[in-house]
């Protein structure tokens, strides 16, 4: 295939209170076999170094840093869209302030775009790590092999129907898309919402590499809330349902075409399936009866886990 021009990029950040671990994040993106065009950091109000590690390495970055302080906190979601939206490059990548990405990252990336002038999002892997990096490394998508196959022909059915999605520091995308993909369908996401409607409405590819170690630990901005077990289910359960329906209802203003309603379709249902475990979680003894009706409606199965998650939600575990 003919190569086309070279496409500028650009890598938006977010950082937040991310002292310990940005430097590395920093230093990986220097490291990079093609560096990026522009990177571009929001700050979301740290109170830590992290501004002044930020102002540091701008100095002698080897590409042009821009730098943004948001006046009060938006909350990741929101900060990585606006930081999207001020990123001038062709393409885009998400940046975590305390990943560590590998060498050839960028290139393998930017690489897919050069060849096909329609491929509208590429996504790779990555890997988990704890807090040390002698901590043990483990691959974060743990997909069933079924899962994959289906990524690979842009079947985005069964990630429509339950929890499974791409994070955003495996994605690249162009930004002609940003018009359809913001204002966010909130409380989606950014990383669902876009690797769910791009999957549905472009051409992706499925860049089976590992590029990125992950790092998991307790001060990163999406960790958990400590919160009850069955409270915190409410809220997740919520969420999730007002999630899926907010994008079922995006997707059906962004195009007319007759394929997609499929997806539409299962989002909604989806959508249902998990306000219901909302409510059975809320309830007390007619929570029970919700639950059973929704085990035989065949909702656990195709929404969630199966037997596993109807346990949960009957033992309210």
């Amino acid at each position: 295939m003919k190569m086309t021009s070279q496409l500028s990029l650009s890598v938006a950040m977010c950082t937040y209170n991310g002292e310990r671990f940005l430097q590395e994040q920093l230093d990986s993106l220097t490291r990079q076999e093609r560096l990026p065009d522009e990177l571009v950091v929001c700050d979301d109000g740290s109170t830590d170094k992290t501004w002044e590690i930020l102002e540091k390495f701008a100095e002698h970055a080897p590409f042009p840093v821009r730098l943004y302080r948001n006046e009060k906190n938006l909350g990741y979601n929101q900060n990585f869209e606006q930081c999207a939206l001020k990123c001038s490059g062709d393409v885009i990548f998400f940046c975590d302030q305390d990943d560590i990405w590998y060498p050839e990252k960028i290139r393998l990336h930017m690489e897919i775009f050069e060849k096909d002038p329609e491929m509208g999002m590429v996504f790779s892997d990555s890997e988990a790590q704890g807090e040390k990096t002698s901590d043990s490394i483990q691959r974060v998508f743990g997909l069933p092999k079924n899962y994959r196959k289906k990524l690979r022909k842009q079947d985005m059915l069964p990630f429509c129907r339950r929890y499974a999605s791409w994070v955003g520091h495996c994605i690249s995308y162009r930004t002609k898309y940003h018009p359809w993909l913001y204002p966010l369908p909130e409380p989606a996401s950014y990383d669902r919402w876009i690797f769910i409607a791009l999957n549905i409405l472009e051409k992706t590819f499925f860049l089976e590499k590992v590029l990125v170690v992950h790092r998991i630990h307790p001060q990163q901005v999406t960790a958990p809330q400590q919160s009850s077990v069955s409270q915190k289910a409410i809220s997740y359960h919520q969420m999730f349902a007002e999630s899926q329906e907010a994008m079922a209802h995006r997707l059906t203003q962004l195009t007319l075409k007759t394929h997609i309603y499929i997806y539409i379709y299962m989002l909604l249902k989806s959508s249902r399936h998990y306000s219901r475990r909302a409510l059975i979680r809320e309830k007390q003894q007619m929570g029970l009866w919700y639950a059973i009706l929704e085990f035989l409606n065949g909702g656990y199965f195709r929404h969630s886990r199966g037997f596993f998650s109807f346990l949960s939600d009957f033992l309210r575990k």
